[in-house]
């Protein structure tokens, strides 16, 4: 969850993927053209890994006169030059490739401390002593320019094709997908190393990573890059960074040089590994880009990344009450649930409140059996609540008939959609999103960090809790106030956009060849369908009120797992004291359910019973 849960946006990063290179029979002899090896070696930190597999060679060759033997020879002198220039790139890249998948290697394993890769430096090796049987083969020590040498007749021949083919900072997976370049560094907040030193080490990642443009900024221009800390995002660090407004000109050109996009810069907080699998979380995003959902992800390194930047400005919490915003956000719902196919492990796994839950339990009952030495966070002691938490899942299976029938409801949900994870884009003059049927495509989800399975009934309560905070209360901003949680008058606005809109169309309009039967009265079918969309936002306002003890425990959980030991300082987010407030909601919750007597819950703790938070 982001704001105090994260605001703008998501502690280990995710492991960067093994790769290995087999080779079948080592050659005898290979033969390639002699080149010259630059002087200056290349510093570690501006190289990219290279995917073999990846890169596809497509030989070219200039069409020889047939009038003139003399232009004939000239071409053909000229393709053996474009030839040689083209091998000798590719060896080139091998051997950065081979440099930096050592180093890669290296500092993942002083990482994990896992040695385990023997098999893989095997195959480095041999690949090494496959190049070093050429005479002319640079030195690893003294690595060649990764800028291979320009080529004015060919890039003018293909300039109209060029336009269509992806960026020189963008590889490709063989699905099509986009890559996302990875890196083995670890970034320094600016409070551990300084404002300056941090503007380097971003700088350099950007290079690293490849980041589309920003290599164009030099080295020496660091102190010239803005970085600023984007407000209210306190489970990871987050950051705009923006490049110097001006660039030298090209030295083939003469013209200025475009300044490359701004860039969201995420750093993982230290208690996030607890929470969220990166590794899933990585892979949800990959599929969400393919759909043109959430910012695209540029860059990842070992405790953060780098992700497309929006112009574009946070909800309040008053804007998400605003009835046109709130059924814009209905609507946004509703095309990432129908477009967003779940996976079949994802659909037997079931809820992913559930797995959150079992996932960050034994965190969880560490830390209270410190906490509850001081006071009940939840209510109750740590067991009694984790007790209740199982009474209401069995509740909950038994509402829907079966496991089943349960994971039949399920969808692609956010899980996490407060008003600091939704962004107004700042569209002016004739841009299409100004147009009626677009307005709600103003409207960006972001931070996906918590979205898989669950129901929309999870979702809707989720949404609706969040209208009860305010995180940016300078006094409490951990507070939940149950007399903002939406009115059925609200709900209903709210959730019948929903219903209404829909991503694969109308409904379909009834037509009968058969002239015996008479004719459906147009206005009869309107208000059918108009009960039957009622129907429809009864139910889902029903299924919202059962599921919100689901997300009332779950969040409660994420608090303590983000929980200091130490004290709270002046001004810091206090989690356990969110914890608390979510906690009473679920014991609210309870009892208006009836999954618990107020009796019964006396007998649990004295004085629960007048404590529980209800909404009303």
């Amino acid at each position: 969850m982001t704001g105090p849960k994260d605001s703008e946006s998501p502690s280990a990063s995710a492991s960067p993927s093994t790769k290995a290179v087999s080779i079948l029979e080592i050659p005898q002899e290979i033969s390639l053209p002699p080149s010259a090896t630059s002087a200056t070696p290349i510093r570690p930190s501006h190289l990219l890994r290279k995917s073999l597999s990846s890169k596809r060679l497509v030989p070219t060759t200039l069409p020889l006169s047939k009038t003139s033997q003399q232009a004939s020879q000239q071409a053909s002198t000229e393709d053996l030059v474009l030839q040689e220039q083209r091998e000798q790139a590719l060896i080139d890249k091998v051997a950065i490739w081979l440099e930096n998948e050592r180093q890669r290697k290296q500092k993942k394993k002083e990482a994990t401390g896992n040695t385990d890769q023997n098999s893989d430096d095997e195959s480095l090796n041999m690949l090494e002593s496959i190049l070093q049987q050429r005479p002319s083969m640079p030195s690893l020590q003294a690595l060649p320019s990764t800028t291979p040498p320009r080529r004015t007749t060919l890039r003018r021949s293909n300039s109209r094709k060029k336009s269509l083919q992806p960026s020189s900072d963008t590889e490709y997976e063989s699905g099509g997908d986009a890559m996302v370049p990875e890196c083995a560094e670890w970034l320094k907040i600016p409070e551990e190393i300084g404002w300056e030193s941090f503007k380097l080490e971003v700088l350099k990642l950007t290079h690293t990573l490849r980041c589309k443009g920003w290599r164009r900024v030099k080295l020496e221009r660091y102190n010239e890059v803005g970085v600023e800390r984007i407000s209210g995002a306190l489970t990871n660090a987050v950051y705009m960074v923006t490049p110097p407004s001006t660039l030298p000109p090209s030295p083939h050109t003469n013209r200025p040089l475009k300044p490359p996009a701004k860039l969201l810069l995420r750093i993982y907080g230290p208690q996030v590994s607890h929470l969220i699998d990166r590794a899933t979380e990585l892979h949800i995003l990959r599929r969400l880009a393919r759909q043109k959902i959430g910012p695209r992800l540029l860059g990842t390194f070992l405790n953060g990344r780098f992700e497309e930047f929006f112009v574009a400005r946070t909800l309040t919490k008053s804007d998400i009450r605003e009835p046109s915003t709130s059924r814009h956000i209905a609507k946004r719902l509703k095309e990432l649930h129908e477009g967003i196919d779940l996976l079949d492990t994802e659909r037997i796994q079931g809820p992913i409140v559930w797995k959150n839950w079992a996932k960050w339990l034994p965190r969880c009952s560490s830390v209270m059996e410190t906490v509850e030495q001081r006071h009940k966070v939840v209510g109750t002691t740590w067991p009694i609540f984790v007790s209740a938490v199982e009474r209401y899942r069995d509740w909950l299976i038994k509402y829907y008939g079966s496991e089943a029938q349960l994971k039949e409801k399920l969808v692609f949900a956010h899980n996490d959609t407060q008003y600091g994870n939704i962004l107004r884009l700042q569209a002016e003059g004739k841009s299409p999103l100004l147009l009626p049927m677009n307005e709600h495509r103003q409207l960006i989800v972001i931070d996906f960090e918590y979205a898989s399975a669950n129901t929309p009934g999870f979702e809707f309560a989720n949404h609706f809790c969040e209208w009860m905070a305010d995180y940016h209360d300078e006094a409490v901003p951990w507070k939940m106030r149950e007399r903002r949680y939406p009115t059925e008058g609200e709900m209903r606005n709210f959730l019948t956009s929903y219903v209404e809109h829909s991503l694969r169309g109308p409904p379909p309009v009834t037509f009968d060849l058969d002239a015996r039967t008479p004719a459906q009265d147009p206005l009869m079918g309107d208000r059918e369908r108009k009960e039957e969309v009622k129907k429809e936002v009864e139910r889902l306002m029903q299924e919202a009120k059962v599921w919100r003890a689901a997300s009332s425990a779950m969040w409660a959980a994420w608090g303590i797992v983000q929980a200091k030991s130490e004290e709270i300082e002046e001004g810091e987010f206090d989690y356990l004291l969110y914890a608390q407030e979510r906690a009473l909601l679920f014991w609210g919750d309870m009892l208006d359910l009836g999954v618990y007597t107020k009796e019964e819950l006396e007998g649990l703790e004295k004085g629960l019973g007048e404590k529980v938070k209800l909404v009303k």
